[in-house]
């Protein structure tokens, strides 16, 4: 073999390699916080292993972003009424894994009933210098997104603290690794997958915190504003 053709092998193993590593630290950073004084933690946690998920926590930090409209929705337990949601983590401009991501979060939005409004799905910009509302837009139109799926995005230090609040670091977007939560924001429920869920991982668990969650009933708003 010649040098010309060694060099790509090298760099193939050396990516290899860097991939593996970062797997390990995301699933370092990601690791289940216990939470004793759920009842039901054993049960979730169980059906979590299963579907390869961790249980985790989440605080929401109020931050203020913005909706493919134009419109503002603080990232806050009441935003989401007593809804379930699927969040994960794209940018407009990405070739790899969000294209696969949000095929997964199109699936998911098929499974659901069309017209109940106790579930929503989130797709939270890692790339916000680029992607403006009217970006989020067009993306979310040419994906089919109906009403019930939210496409957010904001100021660079609003999503910063966003994404760290879902336990994903800021970053160069292209470095960002597949993430993907479902959780009842009201109870404080969540599962987080460091990976590519499939979509029947993902409605089982919708169908899992619906059966757990306690639901009131109030009248439920499109998004809730500042």
């Amino acid at each position: 073999m010649n040098p010309t053709t060694r060099a790509p092998a090298r760099a193939r193993r050396r990516g290899a390699r860097v991939a593996r590593w970062a797997l390990a630290c995301w699933m370092v950073v990601c690791l289940p916080v216990p939470a004793q004084d759920d009842p039901h933690a054993a049960h979730r946690a169980a059906l979590a292993r299963a579907q390869g998920a961790s249980p985790t926590r989440v605080a929401l930090p109020g931050t203020r972003l913005s909706m493919r409209d134009g419109s503002a929705v603080r990232l806050q337990a009441d935003s989401f009424d007593d809804r379930i949601v699927v969040i994960d983590f794209v940018f407009t401009q990405c070739t790899t894994i969000c294209p696969a991501l949000t095929a997964v979060m199109a699936s998911v939005q098929r499974g659901l009933e069309p017209g109940a409004d106790d579930w929503l799905l989130v797709s939270v910009s890692v790339d916000p210098a680029h992607d403006t509302p009217a970006r989020m837009d067009a993306y979310a139109r040419n994906v089919g997104a109906g009403r019930n799926w939210w496409w957010l995005t904001g100021a660079g230090g609003e999503v910063d603290r966003s994404l760290r609040a879902f336990g994903l670091p800021p970053g160069r977007p292209q470095d960002h690794a597949p993430m993907v939560l479902v959780g009842h924001p009201a109870s404080g429920q969540w599962l987080r997958w460091v990976g590519m869920p499939s979509p029947k991982q993902l409605l089982a668990a919708v169908a899992s915190l619906r059966a757990s969650a306690t639901r009131p009933g109030p009248q439920r708003t499109a998004h809730a504003q500042p």
